[in-house]
């Protein structure tokens, strides 16, 4: 288990894209890394990144359930093109395929579906199944973000927490889009504003205060935050 934490990290720090002369343990750690639902990245000691989708609940289908819906997608049903494209992208019933669940993701957001843009704000940000580019990641979070996501305020305040690719820090955007985020119950969003208070990024450091929003991310459930207030009831000596 050392062992592998060790790769996790050496993975976070020196780049999470998946290249062809990866070994296979490599590329399925990048892959659960760049999943949405992995809510540990860990790019710095005290640093741990949370992206935010809404929960998604696998169901059993039949083959022909499956061509059925794949005929409604083709038929430009957008709830279709939506659910074939989580299909794709979680392995649920049909092989994982990363290329074939942005192509689905791109045209329900094409038909103003806010979740499906989030989706590819996160593909793009981070080269899953499509080049990485984080301008398209931003215009993609941004047309979520009109539609009043929750998870893509998240997701773009994270990014702008974090810096990425030639897009600059900005703590200032991360807190007001964490805040706006929280408000309407995003405990992605509470677990990042304990990091900014934690580490005073772009805020007076306040322990008390990074505890608190730990605290309410957690009484929701989200597990990274009960490990923060674990450490930090508990600082090694």
């Amino acid at each position: 288990m050392k062992i592998l934490n060790i790769l996790i990290i050496t993975i976070l720090i020196t780049g999470c894209a998946i290249k062809e002369n990866d070994n296979f343990l490599v590329k399925g750690l990048k892959h659960t890394i760049n999943s949405p639902l992995y809510l540990g990245l860990v790019i710095e000691t005290t640093l741990m990144i949370a992206i935010a989708t809404p929960f998604y609940l696998a169901k059993k289908m039949s083959n022909k359930d499956i061509k059925a819906l794949q005929k409604k997608a083709e038929s430009n049903d957008e709830a279709a093109q939506r659910e074939l494209a989580d299909m794709y992208y979680y392995g649920n019933n049909i092989d994982k395929d990363y290329k074939k669940a942005f192509m689905w993701y791109e045209k329900s957001a094409m038909q103003n579906n806010d979740y499906s843009q989030n989706m590819l704000g996160i593909m793009y940000r981070f080269e899953y199944g499509v080049k990485k580019d984080i301008n398209k990641s931003i215009l993609w979070y941004n047309k979520s973000i009109e539609q009043g996501n929750i998870y893509a305020m998240n997701n773009l305040g994270h990014l702008y927490m974090m810096g990425d690719d030639g897009i600059e820090k900005n703590y200032e955007k991360a807190l007001k889009l964490f805040t706006v985020s929280e408000k309407q119950g995003n405990d992605a969003a509470m677990y990042n504003l304990g990091i900014m208070y934690e580490n005073g990024y772009g805020v007076e450091k306040n322990s008390i205060l990074a505890l608190s929003w730990y605290q309410k991310s957690s009484d929701k459930g989200n597990k990274n935050a009960k490990r923060k207030i674990l450490a930090l009831n508990n600082p090694k000596t």
